[in-house]
């Protein structure tokens, strides 16, 4: 039977023996070459992608002052960043681009009211330095990279009952006072407790996603702690979400602590519902 015959009376030419499989070696230019694994497949890959960015100058900013021009474009960053647009009753086209430049018109008005109000009050932004300009990298342009925003609120909770411990102290061995001076402690406590100390906060620290991981972040924030120490202040706070746990690392990172924790109830305009009130002691507080 034809079948049963070998290969060289057939006229074909004599078949190579087969290699065990999982070490078939492959033909490339006429030279036997075994496929990389997968180890040694990543090493290369990971030692590429090293050189590739060694070839790249980091991006490079400073932190300043926010100018009149700056003011809008923090606005829309912070916008885009934290805020929820109203759905309207009968959605439209283009419904979205209208709300979100409503939106950020009110906050640039807002802020440029509190900046020329003479209180303290301050937007730090972070720029890209002008010798880059044009030098691509996602997710950037050549304009705003991130800000901070440092304004004066009450304490939470939890600061206004350590203000009100040497009040209850004093009230308390005041038994011996006369009523006049009862009465003075009186009324002072209850000014206090009326008009509430005023602390320096930092809040909407928002960087672009191109500039994300680089130390844009801890510049802002440490440049805010320095503008409030400048005005005087022993302590600072953070107000966060809980659910940002990248912003609370950083913070961890700054020496931060947790003092107080805000339930939020649904809003429609926040992305943010569980809220967060980080401290920390800065200039003399912190020594």
């Amino acid at each position: 039977h034809q079948s049963s015959l070998p290969n060289a009376a057939k006229g074909f030419p004599p078949r190579e023996p087969r290699e065990p499989s999982g070490a078939r070696p492959s033909r490339l230019g006429g030279k036997r070459w075994c496929p990389v694994s997968g180890v040694g497949l990543a090493r290369h890959s990971l030692l590429l992608m090293l050189s590739l960015l060694s070839c790249v100058a980091p991006l490079s900013w400073h932190i300043q002052p926010a100018a009149p021009s700056h003011v809008r474009l923090a606005a829309g960053l912070c916008v885009d960043e934290f805020t929820a647009l109203p759905l309207p009753l009968l959605p439209f086209p283009g419904w979205k681009r209208q709300a979100r430049e409503r939106a950020i018109d009110e906050w640039a008005a807002s802020r440029r009211a509190l900046l020329a109000s003479g209180e303290p009050h301050a937007l730090i932004v972070g720029l890209r330095d002008a010798a880059e300009a044009g030098r691509f990298f996602e997710g950037v342009d050549d304009g705003l990279l991130g800000f901070a925003e440092l304004g004066l609120l009450p304490p939470p909770p939890e600061g206004r009952a350590a203000a009100a411990e040497p009040a209850g102290e004093a009230i308390a061995g005041a038994e011996a006072a006369t009523v006049a001076a009862e009465a003075t402690a009186a009324a002072a406590a209850a000014a206090a407790a009326a008009e509430p100390p005023m602390y320096p906060y930092i809040a909407n620290v928002a960087v672009r996603v191109g500039a994300r991981r680089l130390g844009l972040g801890r510049a802002l924030v440490e440049e805010a702690e320095r503008t409030a120490v400048e005005l005087g202040f022993d302590r600072l706070y953070i107000k966060v979400d809980r659910q940002n746990f990248g912003a609370r690392r950083l913070y961890d990172r700054l020496g931060y602590e947790i003092c107080y924790l805000q339930n939020r109830p649904p809003d429609r305009t926040n992305k943010q519902r569980q809220m967060l009130f980080l401290r920390k002691a800065v200039g003399a507080g912190a020594a």
